[in-house]
């Protein structure tokens, strides 16, 4: 909103969508360059003012440390799968050969 709005509509917009609109935050360029390719979740706690366009926060930035492990999951899911497709291979395999009456 421009700096001398008495209604400040841009707040009133966001507060019927339930959106927030931070402003003057500190140290986000130090938490943007340390994340890496990191996901985090800001935790936003702001003063209750009865009938207040806005209000004072304490903003909390938690770095998601599971995203950076998906890959870690993907090489162990895929390791149990193939090692799945290679004991039933064994199984066909085995009974092919030892089993040669059995209908399949």
């Amino acid at each position: 909103d421009y700096g001398q709005s008495k209604t400040y509509p841009v707040h009133q917009i966001f507060a019927k969508y339930n959106k927030y609109g931070l402003e003057n935050l500190a140290l986000v360029d130090s938490l943007l360059k340390n994340i890496d390719n990191d996901f985090f979740t800001l935790d936003i706690f702001p003063i209750k003012i009865g009938n207040g366009t806005g209000a004072p926060c304490r903003i909390i930035a938690r770095i998601d440390t599971t995203a950076r492990n998906t890959a870690n999951w993907f090489g162990i899911l895929l390791f149990f799968f193939l090692l799945f497709l290679i004991g039933f291979a064994v199984k066909v395999i085995y009974d092919f050969k030892y089993n040669p009456n059995k209908n399949f």
